[in-house]
């Protein structure tokens, strides 16, 4: 279900309000960070991108974390230098250090040339995407990491369709664990969701009984899916694509 993402300058961006939560999408490959462009990382950003043992994967990398700092220094009217991260908790989920912590909360992700940035103001949010190509043993990975209904569901699913079912699928499972903090190893049997790549993807069943959590549609563009999940119903979506040219 790909939205339509307007390019848009970030120095007309502000924070989403209540009940709004805004997507953006970065196309890395139309970054081309510079090797003197990573000096709008920080120290220990450099030192990663440094560790990357292919060119491709350190552009990348760059790319990401110059986009979202661009991103983050927009709403909060400061310089991307002054943008600090920790964790949130011991599954390593980024949130911004003081002082602009509690100001908005951010999740990304990113898969072949696309990154995607959420942002909103004070709800737990979660963001996947996956780039749609072959994967080696996917019903061994199914059967590993899906539920009993999902994978019965994903069977029924017609065979030329399968490949896209388990992306949708995914992507819906990512999100939701992003938007709790666990990760894949933290719960991946809590929450139960839908697999038809034709639909939006959908929250079935929260093993925790009534869910306060909501899944979104994020798909960037044609051979990616994407999902978004937050905290509260009926979010209003802004969806964005990043301009290059607005990197600092």
């Amino acid at each position: 279900m790909i939205g339509r993402y307007i390019t848009a300058p970030l120095a007309s961006v502000e924070v989403p309000q209540a009940g709004q939560a805004h997507l953006w999408k970065v196309a890395l490959s139309e970054m081309r960070v510079a090797t003197d462009g990573t000096t709008l990382l920080n120290t220990d950003e450099q030192d990663r991108h440094r560790r990357f043992r292919h060119a491709d994967d350190a552009h990348r990398f760059a790319a990401r974390r110059i986009a979202l700092r661009s991103i983050l220094s927009a709403y909060l009217q400061c310089t991307s230098a002054d943008i600090a991260f920790e964790a949130e908790d011991a599954a390593g989920k980024p949130m911004l250090a003081r002082p602009h912590q509690n100001k908005v909360v951010f999740n990304t992700s990113s898969s072949a040339d696309i990154a995607l940035i959420a942002v909103a103001q004070g709800n737990a949010i979660g963001v996947d995407v996956e780039a749609a190509r072959p994967v080696k043993d996917m019903d061994k990975i199914a059967k590993q990491f899906f539920t009993t209904s999902e994978n019965e569901r994903w069977n029924a699913q017609a065979p030329e369709q399968r490949g896209d079912a388990f992306y949708r699928l995914w992507t819906a499972k990512e999100a939701l664990l992003k938007a709790v903090g666990t990760g894949l190893p933290g719960g991946l049997g809590r929450f139960e969701v839908s697999s038809d790549p034709a639909q939006p993807p959908a929250l079935l069943r929260d093993a925790e009984g009534p869910s306060r959590f909501h899944l979104y549609a994020a798909d960037p563009q044609k051979g990616y899916f994407g999902a978004l999940a937050m905290d509260r119903p009926d979010i209003r979506i802004a969806r964005f694509a990043f301009d290059p040219a607005d990197a600092r």
